[in-house]
């Protein structure tokens, strides 16, 4: 039997830098009804080809959009930085996060062991941006910052990501 690949979302804010900082998955339950624990990501071969795609576009006629850097697993979930790539198709897609038009990423991921709908371990294939996300959290809560004073915005961020935890910390006590 194949493993199952699935997706899920997460969010970004634009740094001072220019890069992108991202997370790509949290330990939100998805519209599936999963859980990942975030602790559980096996990240090796993405280290190895930290590529960035659009729409989980693995074919060969569709550029990359970018790469990332920093990739981490924090409390708030996996993390990483995009850097755009200079191809016209990346930036499109820039373009389109710049106007807000995009807001999401996705997780693309195979999934290793699991008990009931929270998902242990995963080997993480690829991190996308996306239209539609599988977990549409994180987007909604971004969505409704988006208009707000940074420091007011950090603060709601660093609020959600701290009862996240929270709520991480309470299903992987169960």
């Amino acid at each position: 039997m194949q493993p199952e690949k699935i997706l899920l979302k997460g969010y970004l804010q634009k740094k001072a830098d220019g890069k992108y900082h991202i997370i790509a998955s949290t330990s939100a339950t998805d519209r599936q009804g999963e859980v990942i624990d975030q602790n559980g990501w096996d990240l090796q071969n993405l280290m190895a080809n930290p590529i960035a795609l659009y729409g989980h576009d693995y074919g060969t006629d569709t550029l990359p959009i970018g790469k990332y850097e920093n990739i981490v697993v924090t409390s708030a979930g996996l993390e990483m930085d995009l850097i755009f790539s200079s191809n016209d198709f990346a930036q499109q897609i820039k373009a389109c996060f710049d106007e807000g038009v995009l807001n999401a990423f996705s997780v693309g991921f195979m999934v290793k062991e699991r008990n009931g709908s929270l998902i242990t371990k995963a080997e993480l294939l690829e991190v996308s941006a996306v239209k539609v996300p599988a977990n549409p959290q994180a987007l909604m809560v971004m969505r409704g910052m988006k208009n707000l004073d940074d420091k007011i915005r950090l603060d709601i961020e660093k609020a959600a990501t701290d009862a996240k935890g929270a709520i991480a910390d309470q299903l992987s006590a169960e």
